[in-house]
């Protein structure tokens, strides 16, 4: 991969983790208009008990995305590659700041399962917006 292309995915990393910050802000809002009356307390453990399972829920079809947009036009090999370097990026990122804040343990679980889906789904992404062959 070219210097280009690297900076294409690192911007596509980012974006991605900031839309899958951006849903679990949205999450939690959703939840304290179903759920009105509690306390801010209330919310911010709602939010920080959801926030591993909304890198989950909402990460796979962001990396998707990602992956997809990361790799249209391109050969099929070089889609794929694109696409996991989208992931594996956002794994890196999202590993150096767990380990900043010292996370506790019950996040590691939700972090590998956040993980492998996001490699996963960048990686069909990339594939899935490859150049057809013909």
């Amino acid at each position: 991969m070219k210097v280009k292309d690297w900076a294409l995915a690192l911007a596509l990393a980012v974006l991605a983790m900031i839309l899958n910050v951006a849903m679990s802000f949205v999450w939690v809002f959703v939840y304290s208009q179903s759920e009105p009356g509690q306390t801010e307390a209330a919310y911010t453990a709602y939010a920080q008990e959801w926030a591993p399972v909304s890198s989950v829920v909402f990460g796979a079809p962001i990396m998707f995305l990602a992956g997809w947009l990361a790799g249209r036009g391109r050969p099929v090999s070089e889609a794929a590659r694109i696409g996991l370097a989208v992931a594996a990026i956002y794994v890196a990122v999202d590993l150096a700041i767990i380990l900043a804040v010292g996370a506790a343990g019950g996040v590691w679980m939700w972090a590998v399962l956040s993980w492998v889906t996001k490699l996963l789904f960048g990686w069909l992404g990339g594939r899935t917006g490859a150049a057809k062959a013909t």
